[in-house]
């Protein structure tokens, strides 16, 4: 699935996009032998998608608000993108 973005989405819009990600990574994390090529390249696609979300704007404000980055959306979305990037360069 390729995410229309558009940067003006709601904290809330940006947490869905952010657990739709993590889930579908989720599944399909396992033995990189076993993923399909279709698979392969979606994971190339999530980590550009999170790189978006990440910079939403209403994700920078939520870390201003809170003060700290402590387990803010920019926090996880980062290290899921952080993690998807290390699986993709185990193959």
């Amino acid at each position: 699935m390729k995410l229309s973005f558009d940067p003006m989405l709601t904290l809330e819009e940006a947490e869905t996009e952010y657990k739709r990600i993590r889930t579908v990574y989720t599944m399909i994390r396992g033995d990189a032998r076993f993923l399909s090529d279709e698979e392969r390249s979606s994971l190339d696609g999530y980590v550009a998608d999170l790189f978006r979300v990440i910079s939403c704007p209403v994700v920078h404000d939520e870390i201003r608000q809170q003060g700290n980055k402590d387990n803010t959306l920019w926090e996880r979305a980062g290290k899921l993108q952080t993690e998807i990037i290390r699986y993709i360069g185990e193959w």
